[in-house]
């Protein structure tokens, strides 16, 4: 008898990563966004939220504030990368383990064997300024139904706090946030359409070697200035006289 293969749930092919941020056309999530349009006086689009965990069929995912939702990934339109934090932290089985130590074993401090690696989704700060993270571990046997909200060694903790603003990952406090995690867009846009612009004109000025350089520039390494600096000056297009044609 041939065995088939069970195909992979959408879901899991999209190859998401913790803290990409994907853009949603959900009828729920359309409305929603509309509500906060209008009560904050912004224009409204697609909000784009980060990518949290595969829960089945469906994809978690959470807003800059910290507003989790589950999305089918059929409500997917876009993606933009985003960059995962992987960090050591403690498994609840160990924690457990070792508040049922003597104080003066746990005073000792844990070692390296009481961490594992995991993933940061998301943090929440307290009034106070104080941060707590909220992994997904690597190993599945690690997880439970939710993200724990894992001790992490000192080192660890001040290299993330360092990086927990809304920009990098969701994290909900008292303070207002943004309903999208569409920062940097229009800046992306306009830098694009900048490389496109000089490359069209150095192409029909019969500058092959700027236009060559320009077809190869990775344009999330040269800034905007260094754009214009290069290749701002270029002469514009030749005008080619055409013929005319006959009475």
């Amino acid at each position: 008898m041939i065995q088939t293969k069970k195909p992979l749930p959408l879901a899991l092919a999209l190859g998401l990563r913790p803290l990409d941020r994907v853009q949603i056309s959900s009828t729920h999530e359309i409305a929603e966004s509309r509500a906060f349009a209008r009560y904050n006086d912004v224009n409204q689009e697609l909000p784009f939220f980060y990518f949290q965990r595969v829960i089945g069929d469906q994809i978690e995912v959470r807003s800059p504030g910290g507003y989790a939702a589950l999305i089918s990934p059929h409500d997917i339109c876009d993606v933009i990368p985003g960059t995962t934090i992987e960090v050591q932290a403690m498994p609840s089985e160990i924690l457990i383990q070792r508040q049922q130590l003597s104080v003066l074993a746990r005073n000792s401090g844990p070692g390296p064997e009481c961490f594992a690696p995991a993933h940061v989704l998301h943090a929440s700060r307290t009034s106070r300024g104080l941060f707590e993270f909220y992994v997904w571990f690597l190993d599945p046997a690690l997880n439970e139904k939710n993200p724990w909200m894992a001790p992490l060694p000192t080192a660890e903790r001040r290299r993330i706090e360092a990086v927990a603003r809304r920009t990098h990952m969701p994290v909900s406090s008292r303070a207002s946030a943004s309903h999208s995690a569409d920062h940097g867009r229009e800046h992306a846009r306009a830098h694009a359409a900048r490389v496109a612009s000089l490359f069209i004109n150095a192409a029909r000025s019969g500058r092959s070697e700027h236009a060559s350089q320009l077809a190869s520039v990775d344009v999330r390494q040269v800034s905007l200035a260094s754009l214009n600096r290069r290749f701002g000056a270029l002469p514009p297009p030749c005008q080619v006289e055409r013929p005319s044609m006959p009475g």
